[in-house]
C-alpha cells in the first residue's frame, strides 16, 4: 500500500501562479486592445487599466465558476476598469487645476519683483491708515479673523462706532 504524497503549499501556488501566467498570455491582448480603444490610444493608461484587470481576476480566481465565459467577462471588465480610470484621471486633472488656481506664492514672488515692488509700496502709502490696514490684514493675515481684527483695532483707538449698541427689554 503506497502513500499518496500531497501537494505542499509552495507546490499548489507555482501550479497555480503558472495556470495563472498561461491565461494572462493567452488573454493580455485582449484586455489591452479594449483598454486601449476605450483610453483613445494612451499606451501608457491601457497598460495601467490591462494590469488592474488582471489583479482583479487574480482576486477573483477562487470564484472563476461565477465569473461564466472568461472572455467575455475579461472585455466586459476592461471597458469598467477603462472607464474607472478616465473618472479618476478627470478628477485627478480637476484636482490639480483647482491647485494651481488657488496657489498664489509662486505669482506673488514674480509680481514682486524690484520693479513692481516700489508701485505696490506707494500705492498702499497713498491709502488712509483704516484702508491700508484693511489690505493689509486681509492679504498678509488671511488666517485672521478680518472683522474681529478691525473692530480690536478701532476699539484701541478709542472710535465711538465700535461700541456695541445695548438693546434693552420692552417695558422697562
Amino acid at each position: 500500500m503506497q502513500t499518496e504524497k500531497l501537494p505542499t503549499l509552495a507546490e499548489e501556488k507555482m501550479v497555480l501562479s503558472h495556470s495563472f501566467r498561461e491565461l494572462l498570455e493567452r488573454h493580455i491582448g485582449l484586455v489591452y486592445s479594449v483598454a486601449f480603444r476605450q483610453l483613445d490610444g494612451d499606451h501608457s493608461a491601457a497598460h495601467d487599466v490591462s494590469q488592474s484587470v488582471f489583479v482583479d481576476l487574480w482576486k477573483k480566481s477562487g470564484h472563476l465558476e461565477s465569473v461564466g465565459y472568461l472572455p467575455a467577462w475579461l472585455h466586459q471588465h476592461a471597458i469598467f476598469a477603462s472607464r474607472n480610470w478616465i473618472r479618476s484621471e478627470q478628477r485627478r486633472r480637476l484636482r490639480e487645476q483647482k491647485a494651481m488656481e488657488l496657489q498664489t506664492t509662486s505669482d506673488d514672488v514674480e509680481f514682486f519683483s524690484d520693479e513692481n515692488r516700489g508701485i505696490l509700496d506707494g500705492a498702499l502709502c497713498r491709502l488712509s491708515t483704516q484702508e491700508r490696514e484693511g489690505l493689509l490684514l486681509r492679504f498678509y493675515h488671511p488666517e485672521g479673523n478680518l472683522g474681529q481684527d478691525l473692530r480690536l483695532r478701532r476699539r484701541a483707538l478709542g472710535d465711538p462706532g465700535s461700541k456695541r449698541p445695548r438693546f434693552h427689554p420692552v417695558g422697562i
